[in-house]
């Protein structure tokens, strides 16, 4: 067991002085690159929202279309059976 651990500390430290190294070294973009990646931060979160958005819109929609199902099973007068339960609707 300890020579897993030892294996464990040491690729430990080597991705350390590896993230260390990236992370140190600067490439400096020409104004077009600066341009792009701009472009690249702004929209990324921009369409991961719209996706978002998107599937909760969908999750809504499959929520209230499972409820409307359930009050067409009216069983009499003003009671209703809402999401697998009976209950008084309307006043």
């Amino acid at each position: 067991m300890s020579s897993f651990i030892t294996r464990l500390r040491e690729f430990q430290a080597a991705h350390r002085r590896f993230v260390k190294k990236v992370h140190n070294t600067r490439i400096p973009l020409p104004p077009w690159g600066v341009t792009v990646m701009k472009f690249v931060y702004f929209s990324i979160p921009c369409f991961l929202g719209y996706q978002s958005y998107l599937y909760s819109q969908s999750q809504s929609n499959l929520k209230w279309a499972a409820r409307k199902a359930d009050l067409e099973k009216v069983k009499s007068g003003n009671k209703a059976v809402i999401m697998g339960k009976e209950r008084k609707v309307g006043a």
